[in-house]
Formats: C-alpha cells, sequence, structure tokens
C-alpha cells in the first residue's frame, strides 16, 4: 500500500555542484509538482511533473531516472519581499489530454 504523507509544489533555481560550470546546465530554473510517500514503511519522493530551462538536464533526467521532466520557459523575479515565478511548458511530449 503506498500512503501518501503530503504534497508540494516547488519553484527552485538549480545549481548542481557535480558538474562544471556550464551554460544552461550550472544553473537553470526549475518548477516541479511532488508528493511525500511511504510505501512499505521506506519513505520517498513521488514527482508528478518536473519542468525546467535547461534542454539537457531535462533529456538526462528522463534517460537515467525516468523521471516526467519536460522543456519549460521559466522566469522569476523579485520585488521587495514578493518572488514572481512564470513557467509555460514548451515540451512536445506535453500535449493535453
Amino acid at each position: 500500500m503506498l500512503v501518501l504523507v503530503r504534497a508540494k509544489v516547488g519553484s527552485v533555481g538549480v545549481a548542481p555542484r557535480f558538474l562544471p560550470r556550464l551554460p544552461g546546465v550550472s544553473r537553470f530554473l526549475e518548477l516541479n509538482v511532488r508528493t511525500y510517500v511511504k510505501h512499505k514503511g521506506v519513505s520517498g519522493v513521488w514527482f508528478f511533473s518536473l519542468d525546467a530551462t535547461s534542454w539537457l538536464s531535462v533529456r538526462g533526467a528522463r534517460m537515467a531516472y525516468s523521471l516526467p521532466y519536460f522543456d519549460a520557459e521559466i522566469s522569476a523575479t523579485q520585488s521587495g519581499l514578493l518572488i514572481h515565478y512564470q513557467s509555460e511548458r514548451k515540451d512536445w511530449r506535453s500535449v493535453p489530454g
């Protein structure tokens, strides 16, 4: 039995530490919808979708981990204490059904 623990929508700036600094790979924006689950006593994270601005990261995560990553145009701007985050999915694999 899979037990839902809690759900979250996250927006993050990503900077992978394991890669050399490369344009479009070293820093990019990501939007994800995830839930925290517990199955047979083991905790984990279930990603419903992940949108990212890095073409290479999207393909790498899809191939290596079968994650539901999609190409997107994302912007984040700060005004005082507020951060305005906008995302538009551009991936052909995400045709509305």
